[in-house]
């Protein structure tokens, strides 16, 4: 399904305020959004998460379309893995990995960008990439899990695409003993 609906102007975000699809997302497999004990969320009670194992995989959502991308912007979003059943766990390293695909024409065609593999940390994790190679054109971001291992969850939440923060130069320094 190719959305062309109007861009959503930047800067954006999504926390996932309801356990309602966001509009113009495409929830290409069956993701759910809500809560569930085997992911504490990091800032809200709602995420978009999907349970990976043998049968079900690759597992893909779709994000609206943004844009016009302006200079020094970049994507960011939190996401976590945990086991399916109780004690929740983080998976074992290398057990899946997602894929962060970038669309410059309304999802007709997307080019990967980045594949984050389970690297065995507990809790949620911090995902960033810079825009700068999509300043002035409209992005659409599709996510893709992929299950290698085991049975886990798979969650996001907190997209934007914002100003990349500055980092303020000190104006002195000073040595304490």
């Amino acid at each position: 399904v190719i959305m062309t609906s109007v861009p959503t102007t930047i800067p954006y975000t999504e926390g996932f305020a309801s356990t309602t699809l966001p509009a113009n997302w495409i929830n290409g497999t069956s993701w759910s959004i809500g809560s569930t004990t085997a992911l504490d969320p990091p800032t809200s009670t709602n995420y978009i998460y999907k349970n990976l194992y043998s049968s079900v995989t690759p597992a893909n959502c779709t994000t609206l379309i943004a844009g016009p991308i302006p200079s020094n912007n970049s994507l960011s979003f939190t996401y976590k893995l945990a086991n399916f059943s109780s004690p929740y766990a983080t998976p074992v390293v290398g057990s899946g990995d997602f894929i962060v695909a970038i669309s410059t024409d309304n999802g007709s065609t997307f080019t990967n960008v980045q594949t984050v593999t389970n690297n065995g940390l507990t809790g949620w994790q911090l995902f960033t990439i810079p825009l700068t190679s999509y300043v002035g054109q409209n992005v659409r971001i599709k996510i893709t899990g992929n299950w290698i291992s085991g049975d886990f969850y798979l969650a996001f939440d907190d997209f934007k695409i914002d100003t990349i923060p500055s980092c303020v130069a000190p104006t002195s320094l000073s040595a304490t003993a």
